[in-house]
C-alpha cells in the first residue's frame, strides 16, 4: 500500500487520543521485508535495529525461529 503523508496524518489525527497538545508522535513505517515476502529470509540470530540519533537507545530485536506447532495458544488478560 502507498499513502501520502497528508492521508496518513488525516487518518491518525482523526482520533481524539492523538490530538493532545505537546505530545510527540513517531511513526515507524513497514519494511520491504514484510511487503515483499519473496525476497531474502530472516534467519535465527539476525539483528533488526532501529536507531535514530538524538532519540536515546536504539530498538534492537533478534530473530528467533520457533518450531511449528499445531497446538493453539491461550492468551490471558493480566
Amino acid at each position: 500500500m502507498s499513502h501520502s503523508l497528508a492521508n496518513l496524518e488525516d487518518h491518525h489525527f482523526k482520533h481524539p487520543q492523538f490530538r493532545i497538545p505537546r505530545d510527540v508522535h513517531l511513526h515507524f513505517f513497514g519494511t520491504m521485508k514484510l511487503s515483499f515476502p519473496n525476497r531474502l529470509y530472516f534467519q535465527t540470530g539476525d539483528q533488526i535495529r532501529i536507531d535514530f540519533a538524538g532519540m536515546g537507545a536504539p530498538l534492537v530485536n533478534y530473530v528467533r525461529k520457533l518450531a511449528f506447532s499445531q497446538t493453539p495458544i491461550t492468551v490471558e488478560q493480566g
